[in-house]
């Protein structure tokens, strides 16, 4: 149990003093990437969030704080590196745990579902990735040989579900053929570039009109240069298929456009791309074993496989909306 004296005795390691902890402060952001958080008011009223990392994770971790840390020092805006204490360290070791602190960003609650029709949201989406694009030039740690590959992931996959998924196999045998046909032709390979990993709209934390914070970089690495706008495309559609020709990816694709964010091949293979992502969402739901999501994720899947050509047109489209 994680007592008030303990999160003071904790947050005392980064010269905090601790004058109350926040629980009525809802934390943005997935709550498995930690074993444990809680928001704490400062003795000057600042707030943080003070985290436990699973067990395991450490090295992991240490990358993403290098990560966020090089990012903020050149300027990318949405970022917040976690604290250094006072001997330099972003980890700290306490009973059993290794604790981590980093500043609470506030926000606006994202209306859902309406938000799709924000064509200023995919904008400022896009200007983020823009400048992710340009501010991770040379990010130390991570290795561009490291990058994802789609078709191995998707191989790695089916032999998984095979083996503890054999019914949700067969009803996904098609779907699997034809990305497994799409991502294994020669020539094929995409510019490569240090992506997020798990861009979408609620790993933002948003302001009235923009962008305050980015979060969640559990993902990120060198991928794909499609790989980002593709899978915030598969977002925005997820929650409401119609909206994958409406405000929030019109915006999106028109901002990247204009900014040459993504080179032209990309653009020829974006909803395939959009598709194959929906694979790792699915691979979580299997994990889950959420057979709600799972269901709803197969549907979708087939619906983007039956409409990828629609979704293709609609991207021309709208990649020629720059003004």
């Amino acid at each position: 149990m994680v007592t008030d004296e303990s999160i003071r005795e904790i947050v005392s390691f980064w010269g905090l003093k601790s004058v109350r902890n926040r629980p009525d402060i809802d934390i943005t952001g997935s709550p498995e990437r930690t074993a444990y958080r809680v928001v704490i008011e400062a003795e000057d009223s600042r707030l943080w969030i003070l985290e436990a990392i699973p067990a395991g994770s450490q090295e992991h971790k240490l990358r993403i704080s290098r990560a966020l840390a090089f990012l903020h020092e050149r300027g990318l805006g949405p970022v917040e590196p976690y604290l250094r204490s006072s001997d330099d360290r972003v980890l700290i070791p306490y009973k059993g745990l290794d604790w981590q602190v980093r500043p609470y960003v506030e926000g606006v609650p994202l209306p859902r579902p309406s938000y799709v029709l924000d064509e200023w949201r995919g904008r400022a989406c896009a200007l983020f990735l823009a400048d992710l694009r340009e501010k991770a030039r040379d990010i130390p740690v991570f290795d561009p040989a490291e990058a994802l590959s789609m078709s191995r992931f998707i191989h790695e996959m089916s032999g998984i579900m095979e083996e503890h998924n054999p019914k949700d196999l067969e009803r996904l045998d098609p779907a699997l053929r034809f990305i497994q046909e799409e991502f294994s032709r020669p020539g094929d390979e995409l510019p490569i570039v240090f992506c997020h990993g798990d861009f979408h709209p609620l790993n933002v934390i948003w302001s009235e009109d923009g962008i305050r914070s980015v979060i969640d970089w559990e993902f990120l690495g060198y991928k794909p240069e499609v790989y980002d706008m593709a899978n915030l495309i598969g977002c925005v559609g997820f929650e409401d298929p119609a909206a994958l020709s409406k405000g929030f990816v019109t915006g999106l694709i028109a901002e990247m456009n204009r900014s040459a964010t993504v080179s032209i091949p990309c653009w020829a293979v974006l909803p395939e791309w959009v598709i194959a992502i929906r694979f790792a969402w699915l691979s979580d739901w299997l994990r889950r074993r959420d057979r709600e999501m799972i269901d709803l994720e197969v549907t979708y899947i087939y619906l983007l496989i039956d409409h990828r050509e629609d979704l293709r047109s609609f991207c021309k489209q709208a990649a020629r909306l720059t003004g």
